[in-house]
């Protein structure tokens, strides 16, 4: 219960408007509720006799790297997917349909993409795998703000098809690198890491682009 009790203010607290009852005292109170809560779950965790996390295991330079750029792609992909469909309905004026068409090429891009990785990972390796996904993915970020500028879908498109690729390939990347290295009866551990990663930055990514 600490371990989740750590995550979920951290996203609680990020979208919290003035209205409502928000405002900067409930954002401040989420974000030191959560830290106090992953504090005590530290503590514990290193003196229980059988932890549910071993911390040692995120000194592990691949697993910690994997952890961290899942979350920093993942938040801005998950507020990305958020606000896109909402500035084509409500700025643009298209319909759903017109929308859900206009988002797809970002979803093949990414298909497209992962679906090679182990190959591509094989040939250039997944160091520069990763750095070419997210270059990818940054690439994608600019062309959809300028886009959104620029109410121009041409550039929105290239904006999303490099950021399908980046994302996608990213997904597959940081799975790979977050089981490299690790022994086999941890295999587990450390993939239901990159999976919690996965949630709290689609938690961070949906808050923050709502607010």
């Amino acid at each position: 219960a600490l371990g989740p009790g750590g995550v979920a203010p951290v996203s609680a607290g990020v979208p919290t408007p003035p209205w409502g009852g928000g405002g900067p005292p409930a954002t401040l109170g989420a974000l030191l509720g959560a830290a106090g809560a992953l504090a005590v779950f530290v503590a514990v965790e290193r003196r229980h006799p059988s932890p549910l996390v071993r911390l040692g295991l995120l000194r592990i330079r691949p697993l910690r790297t994997a952890n961290v750029v899942t979350v920093l792609l993942g938040a801005w992909s998950a507020a990305e997917v958020l606000v896109m469909p909402l500035y084509l309905q409500l700025v643009l004026h298209r319909s759903a349909l017109v929308t859900g068409f206009a988002l797809a090429p970002q979803g093949v891009a990414g298909f497209l993409g992962s679906a090679r990785g182990a190959r591509l990972v094989r040939r250039i390796g997944l160091r520069a795998y990763l750095a070419v996904s997210a270059g990818a993915a940054f690439a994608g970020l600019a062309g959809l703000a300028a886009g959104l500028a620029t109410r121009s879908y041409p550039i929105l498109l290239v904006g999303l098809l490099f950021a399908g690729y980046g994302t996608g390939t990213g997904a597959f990347g940081t799975t790979v690198a977050a089981t490299e290295g690790v022994a086999a009866h941890e295999q587990g551990l450390a993939s239901g890491l990159d999976n919690m990663s996965r949630h709290v930055r689609a938690a961070l990514g949906v808050a923050g682009g709502g607010s």
